[in-house]
Protein backbone atom coordinates (compact mmCIF):
# COMPACT_ATOMS: atom_id res chain seq x y z
CA UNK A 1 0.00 0.00 0.00
CA UNK A 2 2.84 2.40 0.82
CA UNK A 3 5.41 1.25 -1.78
CA UNK A 4 8.54 3.37 -1.35
CA UNK A 5 7.01 5.65 1.31
CA UNK A 6 8.86 6.45 4.53
CA UNK A 7 8.05 3.93 7.29
CA UNK A 8 6.93 6.62 9.76
CA UNK A 9 4.21 7.77 7.36
CA UNK A 10 2.91 4.24 7.07
CA UNK A 11 2.96 4.05 10.88
CA UNK A 12 0.92 7.25 11.12
CA UNK A 13 -1.64 5.81 8.74
CA UNK A 14 -1.81 2.56 10.70
CA UNK A 15 -2.57 4.57 13.83
CA UNK A 16 -5.32 6.48 12.03
CA UNK A 17 -6.72 3.26 10.62
CA UNK A 18 -6.84 1.65 14.07
CA UNK A 19 -8.71 4.63 15.51
CA UNK A 20 -11.23 4.74 12.67
CA UNK A 21 -11.82 1.01 13.01
CA UNK A 22 -12.36 1.41 16.73
CA UNK A 23 -14.70 4.39 16.58
CA UNK A 24 -16.36 4.60 13.19
CA UNK A 25 -16.72 1.10 11.83
CA UNK A 26 -18.34 -0.14 15.03
CA UNK A 27 -21.32 2.11 14.33
CA UNK A 28 -21.38 1.56 10.57
CA UNK A 29 -19.59 4.74 9.47
CA UNK A 30 -16.75 5.03 6.97
CA UNK A 31 -13.85 7.49 7.16
CA UNK A 32 -13.66 10.15 4.47
CA UNK A 33 -12.98 13.63 5.83
CA UNK A 34 -10.43 14.21 8.58
CA UNK A 35 -10.14 17.48 10.50
CA UNK A 36 -6.66 17.98 11.96
CA UNK A 37 -3.67 20.29 12.04
CA UNK A 38 -1.41 20.77 9.03
CA UNK A 39 1.40 18.47 10.20
CA UNK A 40 3.18 17.25 7.08
CA UNK A 41 3.35 13.60 8.17
CA UNK A 42 -0.33 13.48 9.03
CA UNK A 43 -1.46 15.25 5.84
CA UNK A 44 0.75 12.91 3.77
CA UNK A 45 -0.64 9.84 5.54
CA UNK A 46 -4.19 11.01 4.89
CA UNK A 47 -3.37 11.51 1.22
CA UNK A 48 -1.88 8.04 0.99
CA UNK A 49 -5.09 6.67 2.44
CA UNK A 50 -7.23 8.71 0.01
CA UNK A 51 -8.81 10.65 2.87
CA UNK A 52 -9.64 14.33 2.54
CA UNK A 53 -7.78 16.63 4.92
CA UNK A 54 -9.73 19.58 6.30
CA UNK A 55 -7.60 22.06 8.27
CA UNK A 56 -8.71 22.54 11.87
CA UNK A 57 -10.05 26.07 12.39
CA UNK A 58 -8.44 26.34 15.83
CA UNK A 59 -5.03 25.44 14.38
CA UNK A 60 -5.45 27.88 11.49
CA UNK A 61 -6.48 30.65 13.91
CA UNK A 62 -3.49 29.89 16.14
CA UNK A 63 -1.17 30.02 13.11
CA UNK A 64 -2.56 33.39 11.99
CA UNK A 65 -2.34 34.98 15.44
CA UNK A 66 1.21 33.65 15.94
CA UNK A 67 2.21 35.12 12.57
CA UNK A 68 0.69 38.46 13.56
CA UNK A 69 2.52 38.44 16.91
CA UNK A 70 5.84 37.73 15.15
CA UNK A 71 5.40 40.37 12.45
CA UNK A 72 3.61 43.27 14.17
CA UNK A 73 6.06 46.14 14.77
CA UNK A 74 7.63 46.06 18.26
CA UNK A 75 5.43 43.13 19.37
CA UNK A 76 8.34 40.67 19.54
CA UNK A 77 10.30 43.00 21.82
CA UNK A 78 7.26 43.66 24.01
CA UNK A 79 6.54 39.94 24.38
CA UNK A 80 10.20 39.22 25.11
CA UNK A 81 10.15 41.77 27.94
CA UNK A 82 6.80 40.61 29.33
CA UNK A 83 7.99 36.98 29.31
CA UNK A 84 11.15 38.00 31.17
CA UNK A 85 9.13 39.85 33.84
CA UNK A 86 6.68 36.98 34.28
CA UNK A 87 9.45 34.39 34.39
CA UNK A 88 11.33 36.40 37.03
CA UNK A 89 8.33 36.48 39.37
CA UNK A 90 7.49 32.83 38.71
CA UNK A 91 11.01 31.48 39.27
CA UNK A 92 12.23 33.64 42.14
CA UNK A 93 10.67 33.10 45.56
CA UNK A 94 11.91 36.48 46.93
CA UNK A 95 10.53 38.30 43.86
CA UNK A 96 7.18 36.47 44.19
CA UNK A 97 7.03 37.34 47.91
CA UNK A 98 7.75 40.99 47.10
CA UNK A 99 5.04 41.01 44.45
CA UNK A 100 2.61 39.45 46.92
CA UNK A 101 3.41 42.17 49.49
CA UNK A 102 2.88 44.89 46.88
CA UNK A 103 -0.45 43.34 45.88
CA UNK A 104 -1.63 43.38 49.52
CA UNK A 105 -0.44 46.97 50.07
CA UNK A 106 -2.23 48.28 47.00
CA UNK A 107 -5.34 46.11 47.25
CA UNK A 108 -4.61 44.30 44.00
CA UNK A 109 -5.86 40.72 43.61
CA UNK A 110 -3.09 38.36 44.73
CA UNK A 111 -2.64 36.30 41.61
CA UNK A 112 0.56 34.78 40.28
CA UNK A 113 1.77 36.00 36.93
CA UNK A 114 1.21 33.66 34.01
CA UNK A 115 3.99 32.57 31.66
CA UNK A 116 2.79 31.82 28.17
CA UNK A 117 3.49 28.92 25.86
CA UNK A 118 4.59 30.86 22.77
CA UNK A 119 3.06 28.32 20.37
CA UNK A 120 -0.40 28.83 21.91
CA UNK A 121 -1.67 32.33 21.28
CA UNK A 122 -4.39 32.11 23.92
CA UNK A 123 -1.76 31.61 26.62
CA UNK A 124 -0.02 34.78 25.40
CA UNK A 125 -3.32 36.62 25.74
CA UNK A 126 -3.79 35.25 29.28
CA UNK A 127 -0.24 36.29 30.20
CA UNK A 128 -0.84 39.86 28.97
CA UNK A 129 -4.25 40.09 30.65
CA UNK A 130 -2.84 38.93 33.98
CA UNK A 131 0.05 41.36 33.79
CA UNK A 132 -2.33 44.25 33.06
CA UNK A 133 -4.58 43.14 35.96
CA UNK A 134 -1.66 43.12 38.40
CA UNK A 135 0.02 46.37 37.42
Amino acid sequence: MFGGQAPHRAGVWRGIEQQTDQWLLLVGLKPGLVVCDNGRNLVTALGLASLTHIPCLAHVLNFLVQKFLRNYPDMSELLHNVRAVCARFRRSHPAAAHLSALQRNFGIPAHRLICDVPTRWISTLHMLERLCEEF
